[in-house]
């Protein structure tokens, strides 16, 4: 019998790339372990109709579900447990213009939305549900269909940070079109971009009135003023613009710039019947304010729906 070996990848771009989802899944898992996997249920997940069994209270459970009968009589609060109608569908809609992949930072917006992808794609899992990715810029170029297990969601990290960036611009509404008919009805949508593509509020209110859409907007936080003169190059144009962060005018302008770019993209999906969720890109290489933001977003979602 003839003795085979495996050899370590050559690539070492590869190699990069796995130690990298790796780490992602790592952080992905810890999040979801701690806070993340209590609430997708409840502000994501739904819940069907058969009555399955009464179960303590866990931090992120629709207050709605508590049992007070248990509750009173044990002491501690229990919640009512329901079997899911069907599993659904969750499929992120991925933008690969190369504007997510410009930074002043540590961060830019495809790292941090394959941290977001991580996140909510093994809390989907680890409640049966489907997951898939779309991705592309000016069209749909990379197209995963949406299914169960830990390795597809592996798989869309993977993708999230391998997949190679657009030259175009992205068409926002032309992605969500894609997206709308990818999917069985009452799927959940997720749209990660930074939002800089033309009108695409006609296609988010068809998305929309389909499916959940809810969109998550990466945004590049202005460097400190001590920065002083930088060289800004439009990643899809390749314009090159010199401004000093140090002046008070060009700062004023440019945060006046970034809130209306923000107040516009919130507004759309609003009259679209989405929600957006912002997330800023940390100064810092540490995930904990990405994680933060999509915990905030999660608990102050069953706010709102508890206030329809």
């Amino acid at each position: 019998m003839t003795a085979t070996t495996v050899e370590a990848p050559r690539d070492e771009a590869l190699a990069r790339l796995l130690r990298a989802v790796r780490r992602i899944e790592a952080e992905g898992a810890r999040l979801v372990a701690s806070q993340l996997a209590g609430p997708w249920r409840s502000r994501f997940r739904g819940s069907g109709l058969e009555f399955e069994e009464v179960r303590e209270y866990v931090a992120g459970d629709d207050p709605r579900a508590v049992d007070w009968n248990v509750t009173a009589r044990l002491g501690r609060p229990h919640v009512k447990e329901f079997v899911d109608e069907r599993e659904r569908s969750l499929l992120f809609v991925l933008d690969t213009s190369r504007s997510m992949e410009a930074s002043l930072g540590p961060w830019n917006g495809r790292a941090a939305a394959a941290r977001v992808i991580a996140a909510l794609a093994l809390a989907a899992v680890d409640h049966h549900d489907r997951v898939g990715l779309a991705a592309g810029a000016a069209r749909v170029d990379h197209f995963v269909r949406p299914q169960t297990g830990d390795v597809v969601a592996l798989r869309l990290v993977r993708d999230a940070l391998a997949l190679p960036s657009q030259p175009q611009r992205c068409d926002l509404a032309r992605l969500l079109g894609a997206a709308t008919d990818a999917v069985p009805t009452g799927s959940l949508v997720l749209l990660l971009s930074d939002f800089h593509g033309d009108d695409w509020r006609a296609a988010a209110g068809r998305c929309a009135l389909r499916h959940e859409l809810v969109g998550v907007r990466f945004e590049e936080a202005l460097p400190p003023a001590r920065v002083g003169l930088v060289r800004l190059r439009d990643p899809e144009g390749g314009a090159t613009t010199l401004l000093d962060l140090g002046d008070r005018r060009v700062r004023a302008a440019l945060e006046e710039r970034l809130a209306d770019a923000r107040l516009a993209a919130r507004r759309t999906m609003t009259l679209a019947g989405g929600e957006l969720l912002d997330v800023t890109l940390p100064p810092t290489a540490d995930v904990a304010p990405i994680h933060r933001a999509l915990l905030r977003f999660f608990f102050g979602r069953r706010e709102r729906l508890l206030r329809r």
